[in-house]
C-alpha cells in the first residue's frame, strides 16, 4: 500500500492481471449465488417469516399499520414483500429478494476489499462472506438483514468510487443508500451513517472534499426524507418486549459472537478452530490501522459501530440474537481480508494466512452441510402430517402462540383466512379427542409429567423441538397452564383440509 498526498492508492494491475482478478471474483460471486440459491424450496418458512409473510398478505393501509404498530423494522423489506404478494409468486420464491441482496454484497464487498487494501484482499473477502454460515442464512430468510446489509455496503462503495472518480452520480447513489438502509433496517442505517462520516471524515481533504463538505445538507435531507417513519422510531424506542431484558454481556455472550460470527450459524457451540482463525485474521487487520486510514475506518466502524449497537440494545432490550450486530461485522470480513493481503509482505506470514483462510473456509462447508441438512425449521411437514390424521369433529391444539402461528399458517389452506387470533389460558382444560402440538415450550415437572402420559404421535426434533400428542376420547387434561396455551378448535375439519 502506497501513500501519494495524503490519498492511499493500489498499484496498477497488468491486462492480465485484471482479467484473472475479475474471474476470480466473478466465480466468488456465483459460488455465492449457489449456496445462497439451493434447497430454497426445500425449506418451509420460519416463524419470524411466517410473520412477514402475513403482514404481506394484508391490504397496503392495514400492512403499513401492522408494521407502524410494532416497530420492530422500518417498512421497505414489507413493500417489497407486499409487491411479491400482489405478483402471485411460490413460496420459495419470497426469499429471491435477500438471495440477490446477498450476492450483492459479496461484489460489493469484492469491489470494497479491493479497491482498500488491493485485490487480494478483494479474493479473501470474496471467499470469507461467500462461504460464510450466518450470511448465507440470512440471504435465504424473507427478513429485511440481507437488503439492510446490501444497502450499508452501497453506501461504502459509492463513496469509494466517488473517490476514484467524482461523479455526481455515485455522490446520488451514496445519499440513497444510506436512506435505503436506513428505511430497511434500523441498524443498517445507523452503522451506514457512522462508517460513511468515519470515511468521509478520513478524506476530508482529499478525494472526499466535495462531499464532505456536503455532509450537513446530506444529513437534512436525510431527516426530512425520514420524517415519515421517524415518530415509528420513537415510539419503538420507548418500548420494551414483555419478560425482555438486557442480555448478559458475560464470557458466554462472547464466546457464542465469536463463533456465530466466525465459522458458526446460530447454535450455540465451542469456538471453533476455524472461528479463532478468522478472529485472527481480522486482528492483523488492525495492525494495518496506524498505517492505512482505511484500515481505521473498517476498525472504527467495527469496534465503535457494535459498541453503539450494543448501548441500543442494553438501553432498549430485544429479544437475545446475534443477528442484530451484523452491520458492524461487515466491517470485521474487511478486516481480515486487509489481515491476508497485510500477510504477504514476509512469507511465513503469507503461509500462516493461507492456512487460516483454508481452515476458516474448511468449518465454515461444515457449518453449511450441517445448515442445509438440518439447519431450518419444517412446519411444512407437522401439518402435513396432522392432515393425514386429524378427523372430523377432532379438535387441533397449539400450546403456545409460536406453534400456533406456524402450524396455522400451514394448516390453513393457500389463499385462504389466517388463523384466527390466538386466545392466551393460564388454565387450561382439554378435552379429547384432541391432537396437542408443542413447540419451544418450557413446562414444570408437574405440567410434563402429564403431557408425557398421553401417547406420543411424533416428534420434529429440528422444527423447534415440536411434538405431537393425542388426547384420547373420554379422556380431559387438566394443567395450569401449557406454556401459556392456546386452543382453536377446528371443528369438523378433516385430514385433507384446514381452516
Amino acid at each position: 500500500m502506497n501513500a501519494l498526498n495524503g490519498v492511499e492508492t493500489q498499484p496498477s494491475l497488468s491486462r492480465r492481471q485484471r482479467r484473472i482478478y475479475l474471474a476470480a471474483g466473478l466465480l466468488i460471486v456465483l459460488l455465492g449465488a449457489a449456496l445462497r440459491g439451493h434447497a430454497l424450496g426445500r425449506f418451509s418458512l420460519g416463524n419470524d417469516e411466517i410473520h412477514e409473510v402475513r403482514w404481506a398478505r394484508l391490504p397496503w393501509g392495514e400492512m403499513l399499520d401492522a408494521v407502524k404498530r410494532e416497530g420492530v423494522h422500518p417498512p421497505l423489506d414489507y413493500v417489497v414483500q407486499t409487491l411479491l404478494d400482489r405478483s402471485g409468486v411460490e413460496e420459495w420464491a419470497r426469499r429471491l429478494p435477500s438471495v440477490f441482496a446477498g450476492v450483492a454484497t459479496i461484489g460489493l464487498t469484492i469491489f470494497l476489499a479491493g479497491r482498500w487494501f488491493g485485490p487480494v484482499a478483494g479474493i479473501a473477502g470474496g471467499l470469507l462472506l461467500a462461504l460464510s454460515p450466518i450470511h448465507v442464512r440470512y440471504s435465504q430468510e424473507v427478513r429485511p438483514y440481507a437488503l439492510g446489509l446490501m444497502f450499508l455496503m452501497a453506501s461504502l462503495a459509492a463513496l469509494e468510487a466517488f473517490r476514484g472518480k467524482p461523479r455526481a452520480s455515485f455522490g446520488l447513489a451514496w445519499f440513497v443508500s444510506v436512506l435505503a438502509a436506513a428505511y430497511t433496517l434500523y441498524f443498517a442505517g445507523l452503522i451506514a451513517a457512522l462508517a460513511c462520516t468515519a470515511f468521509l471524515f478520513a478524506f476530508r481533504r482529499t478525494g472526499l472534499r466535495p462531499l464532505w463538505r456536503f455532509l450537513p445538507f446530506a444529513v437534512v435531507g436525510w431527516i426530512l426524507l425520514y420524517l415519515p417513519w421517524l415518530p415509528v422510531v420513537l415510539a419503538a424506542a420507548g418500548q420494551t418486549p414483555p419478560g425482555v431484558s438486557p442480555e448478559p454481556l458475560d464470557r458466554a455472550w462472547a464466546a457464542s459472537r465469536l463463533q456465530v460470527f466466525g465459522t458458526g450459524d446460530w447454535k450455540i457451540e465451542p469456538v471453533s478452530i476455524g472461528s479463532w482463525a478468522f478472529w485472527a485474521l481480522v486482528a492483523a487487520g488492525l495492525f494495518l490501522v496506524r498505517k492505512s486510514k482505511l484500515a481505521a475506518v473498517a476498525a472504527f466502524w467495527m469496534i465503535a459501530g457494535t459498541a453503539l449497537q450494543l448501548a441500543i440494545l442494553q438501553l432498549r432490550p430485544h429479544y437475545p440474537a446475534p443477528r442484530y450486530l451484523l452491520p458492524s461485522w461487515m466491517a470485521a470480513v474487511l478486516l481480515a481480508a486487509a489481515g491476508v493481503a497485510f500477510a504477504r509482505a514476509r512469507r511465513i506470514a503469507w503461509l500462516a494466512a493461507l492456512v487460516a483462510v483454508t481452515l476458516v473456509l474448511v468449518f465454515d462447508a461444515r457449518t453449511l452441510r450441517s445448515y442445509f441438512a438440518e439447519g431450518r425449521p419444517q412446519w411444512r411437514e407437522v401439518a402435513a402430517f396432522l392432515r393425514e390424521r386429524v378427523q372430523p369433529g377432532q379438535r387441533l391444539v397449539a400450546a403456545n402462540a409460536w406453534a400456533f402461528r406456524n402450524l396455522g399458517y400451514y394448516w390453513s389452506k393457500p389463499g385462504g383466512p389466517p388463523p384466527v387470533a390466538p386466545l392466551e389460558h393460564s388454565q387450561v382444560e382439554i378435552a379429547g379427542p384432541s391432537w396437542l402440538v408443542l413447540a419451544v415450550c418450557p413446562t414444570s415437572a408437574e405440567v410434563r409429567a402429564e403431557l408425557d402420559s398421553l401417547p406420543l404421535a411424533a416428534e420434529f426434533p429440528l422444527t423447534n423441538h415440536s411434538e405431537i400428542r393425542f388426547l384420547p376420547e373420554g379422556r380431559t387434561l387438566r394443567v395450569e397452564g401449557i406454556c401459556g396455551a392456546i386452543v382453536e378448535d377446528f371443528g369438523e375439519i378433516g385430514g385433507g383440509g384446514g381452516s
